[in-house]
């Protein structure tokens, strides 16, 4: 039943009260509570409509609407359900929102139906369904002429099963509409196009897709607007075809200056006009199982597409095929970009450009104009290949040694010193010699970003130390033997590096004064497992994989100097340089196998910390106290870090850093007991640290030692 809710009517005489009445017509609220067979108008503006859980409108006995808003500024809102004859719901009118929870049907036309002349700001959210019959037309159509500003967000499903897409732009000078697929929604067509702009004119018009659109009829989506600019799909999520291209670009040329006095004459929001390409972003997946997976056809056009994701088509089709129709193009490929099938660049001025992430051998058909790239990359244009190489795997090498030997360090200094504060030896000012065995792990994540040409990475790792020596009053001094596994990814996946090590090394600390020094040195040899991700289109799933085993050895002295300023503050100074020199390898399993010759690194480190003794307890074997701290660091890269490479038989110098220096901030916390004579030690810590190019890291240690 439908329960309009009125103010209270004041008797009132003449203009007055008409003009109250009209007032309220037009903020009348209808609430269906029931079910309903016949059509129910919003004719006024500010109109409102809430359809209860359970309830239903329902004309599919006949041929009319369910719903027919006819005004401005109206709201619908709908948790049961709306099934129409005709369309479920039919707009004409301007900032009217239609939010659906429930379910909305079309037996003869479109589910949702926008037409009003001029229309602005009309939105649907969709958490619901949306749908149209079979032999009917779309789930949500747009046809506003000289409409602007229209939005969908679809969190539920919107499909078609009738003749036409499962939604329509068609506004004739459409500007700015925002069609948002959301993670989880669903947009979809049996007999047509999953997603489809065809706006005349169409100006800024962008459909955002982070859930799945497909078709079992025609493209996933398409964009066929006359004289379109500036409009963009990206894709975050699926987009499938099993009855056309997974996205097809036939968008037709007029002359801009014909766009522009038109356009700018009869859409009221639009002020001055820019002739700008119509673009594809692809991050997600954009599959055809019948035909090409990316297809570009626009007459007399040149139109952009930019991929970081994947584009796979039907056997015998190309992943990309930018047809002869067209002026040109300009196709991007990153990191993370997959295809799997051909590429042909059919029109003139084609034109690719690398981004870095990528590792590529691409093979095409047709006349590619030029090649741009910022990273290392070489053209066959006699071959139709293009080969890139991603340096950001090389630049792990600098990373790995640098942190792996900084970890060491760090190991050994606590498990065998104690410090920072003075008296920290074992034997706590015991003149007499003492033996000391001891054990240290450590376990670390970081990541960064890359800068210039590198895209970044990170790498976990982990080790184990063994190590004993003397203590002697407040000195100390030993070795240690020791091993440790890291797994280094660069983003996008595109190389992944394994190293195991085997070190070992010397260390010493001692008092003077109210200073502590302590240093350590160590040295290991290195066995690395590399493999590079290779984009290849011609191989089934598109990417291959280029292995390649080789050797080396590292060396890294350290020093640090502590004061204590009082019994619960000290502070330190120190660092430690590493040097790792890696053998040359030539890879195998891939059509861009690279023979990498052999190379050196080189890092410093410079470190200085705040300690402050939180709490201390004295016990019965010795003092446990619990430490913070809080410091800087910086790393410099030194030498020339350019890798020698040769790929297709073409030498390059490929950058092996992600940048020259980083400085970083960190912080942390332990627990620490330092033993009296013939005691045991125990040393376990939490280290964050944070800086430039987005680095961050997480470190754990922690060491037992006996005294005897």
């Amino acid at each position: 039943m439908m329960l309009p809710n009125r103010s209270l009517l004041c008797i009132l005489s003449g203009s007055t009260a008409l003009a109250l009445m009209a007032a309220q017509a037009a903020a009348t609220d209808y609430v269906v509570s029931s079910d309903r067979s016949t059509t129910l108008v919003l004719s006024d503006d500010g109109d409102s409509l809430t359809v209860e859980r359970g309830a239903s409108i329902d004309t599919t006995a006949g041929t009319d609407h369910a719903v027919e808003a006819n005004a401005d500024n109206q709201r619908i809102v709908n948790f049961g359900e709306i099934f129409g004859g005709r369309s479920g719901i039919d707009i004409d009118g301007d900032n009217t929102v239609v939010i659906n929870h429930g379910t909305i049907f079309a037996a003869d036309r479109d589910g949702i139906y926008f037409s009003e002349l001029e229309g602005h700001h009309n939105t649907v959210v969709n958490y619901g369904m949306i749908s149209s019959a079979p032999g009917a037309n779309r789930g949500v159509y747009f046809s506003e002429t000289y409409g602007s500003f229209g939005r969908l967000d679809n969190f539920g499903t919107i499909t078609s099963e009738g003749i036409r897409p499962g939604v329509t732009l068609g506004s004739t000078y459409g500007y700015a509409y925002v069609f948002h697929n959301h993670s989880g929604g669903e947009i979809g067509s049996a007999f047509s196009r999953g997603a489809y702009f065809s706006s005349t004119y169409g100006y800024r018009n962008s459909l955002i897709n982070d859930g799945v659109i497909w078709s079992s009829g025609d493209a996933g989506v398409e964009f066929n607007m006359t004289g379109g600019h500036g409009n963009t799909l990206i894709n975050n999520g699926i987009i499938r075809s099993s009855g056309g291209p997974g996205v097809d670009f036939s968008n037709s040329y007029v002359d801009p200056a014909t766009i522009e006095s038109q356009l700018i004459a009869d859409n009221p929001f639009v002020s001055e006009f820019v002739p700008e390409e119509n673009a594809l972003f692809n991050f997600g997946l954009i599959e055809s199982t019948v035909e090409h997976g990316v297809l570009f056809r626009s007459s007399d056009r040149t139109e952009e597409l930019s991929n970081f994701g994947t584009i796979i088509a039907a056997t015998g089709y190309d992943a990309i095929h930018m047809a002869s129709d067209m002026a040109g193009s300009r196709v991007t490929l990153g990191g993370g970009s997959v295809l799997d099938g051909g590429v042909v660049f059919d029109s003139p001025d084609d034109v690719l450009m690398i981004a870095p992430g990528l590792n590529l051998h691409l093979t095409y058909d047709g006349t590619l104009e030029g090649v741009t790239s910022p990273v290392p990359f070489y053209h066959d244009a006699g071959s139709t290949m293009v080969y890139a190489i991603d340096p950001s795997g090389f630049a792990l090498s600098q990373s790995f040694i640098e942190t792996l030997s900084g970890a060491v360090h760090a190991a050994v200094r606590d498990a065998s010193d104690g410090g920072p504060f003075p008296a920290g030896g074992y034997a706590q000012g015991d003149a007499d010699g003492n033996g000391h065995v001891w054990a240290s792990g450590f376990a670390g994540y970081q990541q960064q970003d890359g800068s210039g040409i590198t895209t970044g990475g990170a790498q976990s790792y982990g080790g184990f130390i063994a190590g004993g020596g003397y203590a002697s009053g407040a000195h100390s001094f030993g070795g240690f033997l020791g091993a440790s596994h890291s797994e280094l990814k660069s983003h996008y996946d595109a190389q992944r590096i394994d190293a195991d090590t085997l070190f070992g090394g010397l260390y010493g600390a001692g008092d003077m004064g109210r200073n502590r020094v302590s240093a350590s040195l160590v040295g290991g040899l290195g066995r690395f497992s590399s493999e590079r991700t290779v984009a290849n289109n011609t191989v089934a799933g598109g990417v291959e994989t280029a292995s390649g085993d080789y050797d080396g050895y590292f060396f890294s002295p350290a020093l640090t100097v502590s004061r204590a300023l009082n019994e619960k503050v000290a502070v330190s100074v120190g660092g430690h340089f590493a040097s790792l020199f890696l053998d040359g390898y030539t890879e195998t399993g891939s059509a861009a196998n690279m023979r990498v010759s052999s190379r050196d690194l080189h890092a410093a480190t410079i470190r200085s910390q705040v300690n402050y003794r939180a709490a201390e307890q004295h016990t019965a074997g010795g003092t446990l106290s619990v430490e913070t701290w809080a410091g800087i660091d910086g790393v410099f890269n030194l030498g020339d870090d350019d890798v020698n490479v040769t790929l297709a038989g073409m030498p390059f110098a490929v950058a092996g850093s992600f940048g020259e220096s980083r400085v970083s901030g960190f912080a942390g916390v332990g627990l620490k007991h330092r033993p009296d004579r013939g005691n045991w030690s125990l040393d376990a810590s939490l280290e964050g640290r944070g800086g430039s190019d987005s680095f961050a890291e997480v470190r754990a240690r922690a060491s037992f030692g006996l005294m005897f």
